[in-house]
């Protein structure tokens, strides 16, 4: 059973010709991944690289990098950015399909557009994995209240945080791991690399049913950052052939794990919620549930 990558590269045609400077071997490779709310876009070249990575219609420093003349450039966007702030870099959201989408320019030349430039539209979409009918299962993370996913959280009130496989059929587990709650300023783990809760944390430990292909885990009592009233959770999932061993936590953050289940990694859930006062009404407006994850 191998993870799948499901993130798209698009190659859009076009760019205006400013002049003759064109250079006709120019064919970059680009790959992206998502994570904890940032995308790191890797363009690789044949030849040493000095133009201009960006988004397109946004050429500030927050949402551009330039080639310095080696075959690899990078850049990071904050996904999370919102419209009209400085690291803002046109992200598009489509939250029925839990995708965010970034239009990408490839430029030859650091200020000219030419008509050899590529562009690119780069999503970050769900994680999924092939089930043994050979569907591709997504996995998800969610708040859960009686239930229902909720978007919008009560200042110190109890849920149950969520990971879910979209197509469970009795021959996959998923053990829980790595959950840490954060913003654009703030993080704070919640159950470490073994898959076991922080002792003195708020939340428990994550109890799986592998026929419903759901892991639950209780937060005891909804937190905040100072900052910000939203938040967002983020967990790596593993998924194994067969139930995944529960890890037998020692109460000092450690796990005892079985290793004779085969576990493949990498996939990466999150959500995101807003977090009210007692009493405050509810809008139930935002956006959310957005997944992001990195290759294995």
């Amino acid at each position: 059973m191998v993870a799948t990558r499901i993130l798209f590269l698009v190659l859009l045609c076009g760019g205006a010709a400013l002049g003759q400077l064109v250079d006709k071997d120019f064919a970059p490779t680009v790959t992206a991944t998502c994570k904890a709310g940032h995308m790191t876009i890797k363009v690789v070249t044949s030849q040493n690289y000095v133009g201009t990575v960006h988004a397109r219609d946004f050429r500030t420093s927050n949402c551009m990098a330039v080639g310095n003349g080696t075959t690899t450039t990078s850049l990071e966007l904050n996904l999370l950015a919102a419209k009209g702030a400085r690291d803002y870099c046109g992200v598009l959201v489509n939250n029925k399909a839990d995708e965010r989408s970034v239009p990408i320019a490839v430029r030859i030349h650091k200020t000219l557009e030419l008509a050899d430039d590529k562009f690119y539209v780069i999503t970050c979409g769900k994680a999924g994995f092939k089930n043994a009918r050979n569907e591709t299962a997504l996995v998800n993370l969610a708040l859960i209240d009686r239930d229902r996913p909720v978007y919008e959280a009560v200042y110190g009130h109890t849920y149950t945080l969520r990971a879910s496989i979209s197509r469970p059929d009795g021959s996959y587990g998923i053990n829980v791991k790595s959950c840490f709650a954060f913003n654009k300023q703030n993080k704070t783990e919640l159950i470490d690399d073994q898959g076991c809760p922080l002792p003195g944390g708020v939340i428990s430990r994550f109890r799986y049913n592998e026929n419903l292909g759901v892991a639950d885990a209780t937060l005891y009592s909804m937190f905040r950052f100072q900052d910000s009233n939203e938040i967002h959770f983020q967990c790596d999932l593993a998924v194994c052939k067969g139930a995944c061993p529960e890890p037998k936590c020692d109460g000092q953050s450690k796990a005892l794990t079985d290793e004779s289940a085969e576990q493949n990694g990498g996939l990466l859930a999150s959500t995101n919620v807003f977090v009210l006062e007692p009493g405050q009404p509810s809008s139930e407006t935002h956006s959310c549930c957005f997944i992001f994850y990195e290759p294995v």
